[in-house]
């Protein structure tokens, strides 16, 4: 019984951290799109715009998904394994939907960090004046700089030995 009890808290006390962080990163999307779009001054001329709504859209799809995981966040909040008759059934429905949460996590990450690198390639296009093929060089450049600092971070995870 105080197996089961100290396994509920434990998921109950992950899904508050978990709820928190998400509301952090949301708003995060979110300021930086609304930076963004309050900033843009469309009567100078702006070079490159594509780059801006790639951008945008990157922000735009990204704060979809957090909202999307806010949804599932109350989905497993109303899946209470203290109440259910069948806990096994109830533990296979959370994990089931702890993986679409963290699926859609990664989408998450991935179109906030296409958002950004976009957003930044845009404001140096029109700060320094830099021609296409400059461009896409830093794009490719920090793009290829994001997902190997993404793996190193995922293996580094990986080599955490766990404390039984």
């Amino acid at each position: 019984m105080t197996d089961k009890k100290n396994y509920i808290e434990r998921t109950l006390d992950q899904r508050r951290s978990s709820e928190k962080f998400d509301y952090y990163f949301l708003g995060l999307i979110v300021g930086l799109l609304s930076l963004s779009i309050y900033g843009l001054k469309p009567n100078l001329g702006l070079k490159s715009i594509y780059l801006l709504i790639v951008a945008w859209i990157s922000l735009i799809i990204s704060g979809a998904m957090g909202f999307l995981r806010l949804q599932l966040v109350l989905i497993l909040k109303n899946v209470d394994l203290s109440k259910e008759d069948n806990p096994l059934l109830a533990k296979k429905y959370n994990v089931e939907l702890n993986k679409i949460n963290e699926r859609y996590y990664k989408h998450q990450i991935r179109f906030f960090y296409l958002g950004i690198v976009f957003y930044i390639t845009f404001r140096l296009t029109n700060v320094y004046c830099m021609h296409r093929v400059m461009e896409f060089s830093i794009l490719v450049v920090a793009i290829a700089i994001g997902y190997l600092a993404y793996k190193k971070f995922r293996n580094l995870i990986k080599n955490i030995p766990n404390k039984k």
